[in-house]
């Protein structure tokens, strides 16, 4: 695993991105699998889920977005097929003391 750390995130946000070593592509088929499986995006909207880790409470929010491709030159890969990839975002808050109840990514 490498780290780089471009910015100094503040306390309460970070980034994560994946390196797909170790378990190949099994943490972007978890995910993908996760946005084609949840039946609720227009009625109950995004999947959550409340979560212990190490004794603290968390909750969690998934959401994604389509990021389009731009294709190579026609003339290097004719049959290009490829439009968009989904950029995955989930969103944790700690369910402490000033947690308000709002979903992970509206929390304050």
């Amino acid at each position: 695993m490498s780290f780089q750390q471009f910015v100094r995130p503040q306390c309460h946000e970070f980034d994560v991105h994946f390196h797909f070593t170790q378990y190949a592509l099994k943490p972007y088929f978890a995910l993908d699998s996760v946005r084609k499986d949840h039946n609720g995006w227009n009625t109950s909207g995004k999947p959550t889920a409340n979560f212990n880790l190490d004794g603290d409470r968390w909750a969690a929010s998934f959401d994604y977005q389509h990021q389009p491709i731009l294709p190579p030159d026609p003339s290097v890969a004719p049959n290009y097929g490829l439009e968009t990839v989904p950029l995955f975002r989930v969103h944790f808050v700690a369910r402490d003391s000033l947690y308000d109840n709002e979903r992970a990514d509206r929390s304050a």
